[in-house]
């Protein structure tokens, strides 16, 4: 699957070069790795559970009733966080760590697009820094991969993946708790990871 991944983006790296046909083709690209990556957390999911999957689950992100919200946030953050490079670089990388559990949101407690950017922007927010630092070790990671030939990024790229799933899980625990509280509470206390651990996510 990673594989799979790494060749289309190499397709589109290729195509893009291309005046105008690049424009859509790139636009393409980030819809369609939005929706792989969508297939790939749900299988990630499973696997956390221990539940039962197949090769096509990672393709689940192609269909089902989440996809109208995944390709509205695909669009709307795009454009935010772009608008936000284009005036002042600082609020553009703000919002591009505010919103990196937008889609987390979006698939695993089936709230729309706008909802899921809001929530993770105020989770997010409240230790920014400190999630800056850690998408900076996870691209870091990455970087390694693809200097050790290409393929490290095959091993990387997935454990990357299911870091972030673990972090999403681990901060937004499902239960009686609303978004505003988890919001108001995050940060503000320790959690007993180990009695959490035999929980189920959703």
């Amino acid at each position: 699957m990673t594989l799979f991944i790494a060749l289309l983006y190499g397709v589109s790296i290729s195509i893009s070069m291309i005046p105008i046909l690049g424009i859509f083709v790139s636009l393409g690209f980030s819809i369609c790795m939005y929706l792989m990556m969508s297939g790939y957390l749900m299988v990630i999911k499973k696997v956390r559970n221990n539940e039962p999957y197949e090769f096509k689950d990672f393709f689940s992100g192609f269909k089902g009733d989440s996809i109208g919200p995944v390709l509205a946030l695909n669009i709307l953050s795009s454009l935010i966080v772009g608008i936000g490079f284009l005036f002042c670089v600082l609020p553009g990388i703000y919002l591009s760590v505010a919103y990196i559990f937008s889609i987390y949101i979006v698939l695993f407690f089936k709230l729309d697009f706008w909802e899921s950017m809001e929530f993770s922007r105020k989770i997010v927010s409240k230790k920014w820094f400190a999630f800056l630092g850690y998408l900076i070790l996870l691209g870091l990671l990455n970087m390694l991969g693809v200097v050790f030939f290409i393929v490290g990024i095959f091993v990387t790229f997935p454990w990357t993946l299911c870091a972030m799933y673990i972090s999403f899980e681990d901060i937004f625990k499902p239960g009686a708790d609303s978004f505003e509280n988890k919001i108001e509470s995050f940060g503000s206390q320790q959690r007993d990871i180990n009695t959490e651990a035999d929980e189920k996510f959703l």
